[in-house]
């Protein structure tokens, strides 16, 4: 049934478009602040084959706005590169957007849409076969060296290494077991480790090695952090850090009247003021820890600056999912809203002019395609999303013409007791549809922090134009998707 409806509703998009409408293993724990190359280290540019290399830095759980409490990434990153000022996620929980981020498709198409089994987690996406064609296979088949440290997918089997890694130092469980798959080896650390370090220095090795001869080919290393998910972890050295940082409260901040929100956020109690004490603590703790996850971007730039790499090198920085921190009375993600949905993205590399912003919509999608892209190799039919690379030019007006919508969705029954939902997100408009019926419909020009539901007043032309274009977003595949999100 759904494989027809897939089939009218692609009919139906064709029609529309028609018509226009320096620390070893076993120094465990020990500070990496100086663990940068020594400055007298001779630079050597490899002479690859001229094709550049990749940084994917993920962290976990992470709001927009701590981007100003980053010096590293803001003055070597955003001053260096792109910031993406509508960069979202296609599903707002962690394990949906890494299977996103590593097949670039919608969650619809990949089938995880929750952390865990049944309906999602790294054992759910070995069993389809999910692993055998993502953005690691490509690269690793056309001739990148591979490596992953840190969090890939959520609940990952304890000495499974998916295809496509050359080198393997994942997260097992929490940042807080203290566990690593290390090439197919169990590794447990003592807990007065700060695994962030650890995560750290198993990066500057894989870097190390990955350069250390000029005929290595080019290379991509996944840095995944779990930092500053809950509960934060950081280093002792960090712990006098944002005494002072008052938690952000934005006028969507444990908002008094929610009745025009649909039933289950009416039904969440105003915080209470231990609450939001306890939310002020968390935000102090959870900037400690993404010091630290700063302080890795810089090891991790200066290594490739000395060795000579860091012109021909992609460092792409951005999170999993944003997370709702009281706004409009929420302490969640999963949700539609901007501060679970939105996320940091800024990218530096060649060619990338310096301390630009883009406002165009980008997506977690879109990671696949445009890691492919930079590599020079193809991608499979079931791609969904599109390479950027056409927005880190120095005049993105002069390419193609951008998408002007994309989906945010969730199907996973109600396991955070939040209903199921469609959103369809315009650069000037959210729309909403519950699995309940209930709608919603923000004007983003005039209400950014989403306080007004305006659906009811916007009318039946206005709410149909938008159901149809919700439905060709919501069954779109491969091809079809480029075409439902417009232009």
């Amino acid at each position: 049934m759904r494989a027809l409806k897939a089939a009218i509703v692609y009919l139906a998009l064709m029609l529309f478009f028609a018509v226009g409408c320096g620390v070893g293993d076993d120094n465990n724990g020990a500070d990496v602040t100086n663990a940068s190359p020594r400055p007298g280290e001779a630079n050597r540019a490899r002479s690859t084959d001229g094709r550049p290399n990749i940084v994917f830095v993920m962290t976990d759980d992470m709001e927009e706005n701590m981007l100003s409490r980053m010096p590293v990434v803001r003055s070597r990153l955003m001053d260096a590169g792109v910031t993406f000022d509508n960069a979202f996620v296609s599903q707002s929980l962690c394990c949906p957007s890494r299977a996103t981020a590593l097949r670039g498709q919608y969650p619809h198409n990949h089938h995880i849409t929750a952390n865990d089994i049944p309906e999602g987690g790294a054992v759910l996406f070995r069993r389809r076969g999910l692993d055998e064609s993502t953005f690691a296979t490509w690269l690793q088949d056309s001739g990148y060296r591979t490596g992953l440290v840190g969090k890939y997918l959520n609940n990952t089997e304890k000495r499974y290494i998916p295809p496509g890694w050359d080198e393997w130092d994942g997260m097992i469980g929490m940042a807080s077991d203290h566990v690593l798959n290390q090439n197919g080896n169990i590794r447990h650390y003592p807990r007065s480790t700060h695994m962030t370090d650890v995560y750290t220095q198993k990066s500057l090795d894989f870097l190390r090695r990955a350069t250390d001869d000029a005929s290595d080919p080019p290379f991509m290393l996944w840095a995944g952090t779990f930092a500053p998910h809950l509960p934060a972890d950081y280093a002792n050295r960090d712990a006098d850090l944002y005494s002072d940082t008052p938690l952000p409260k934005p006028p969507s901040f444990n908002e008094a009247d929610v009745s025009d929100k649909p039933a289950w956020v009416r039904d969440t109690s105003r915080l209470t003021p231990g609450q939001i004490e306890t939310l002020q603590k968390q935000h102090r703790d959870r900037l400690r820890s993404l010091r630290d996850v700063d302080e890795m971007v810089g090891h991790i730039l200066s290594l490739l600056e000395d060795r000579g790499e860091l012109r021909n090198t992609y460092v792409v920085f951005t999170t999993d999912n944003g997370l709702q921190r009281g706004q409009h009375r929420l302490l969640k993600k999963s949700t539609p809203y901007e501060e679970a949905a939105g996320v940091p993205l800024v990218i530096r590399g060649p060619g990338v002019p310096a301390g630009v912003t883009r406002d165009q919509l980008v997506i977690n999608n879109d990671f696949a395609p445009t890691f492919a892209d930079w590599a020079d190799v193809g991608t499979p039919g079931f791609v969904d999303g599109r390479t950027i690379a056409p927005l880190l030019g120095r005049n993105p007006a002069a390419g193609p013409e951008w998408r002007t919508a994309i989906l945010n969705e969730q199907d996973q029954r109600k396991r955070f007791h939040i209903p199921d939902y469609e959103a369809l997100r315009t650069m000037t408009h959210t729309f909403v549809r519950w699995k309940t019926g209930e709608r919603e419909l923000y004007d983003l020009q005039e209400d950014p922090y989403e306080l007004e539901n305006v659906y009811k007043a916007a009318g039946p032309v206005a709410a149909a134009r938008m159901k149809t274009r919700l439905e060709l977003l919501s069954f779109c595949h491969g091809p079809t998707c480029m075409a439902a999100e417009g232009p």
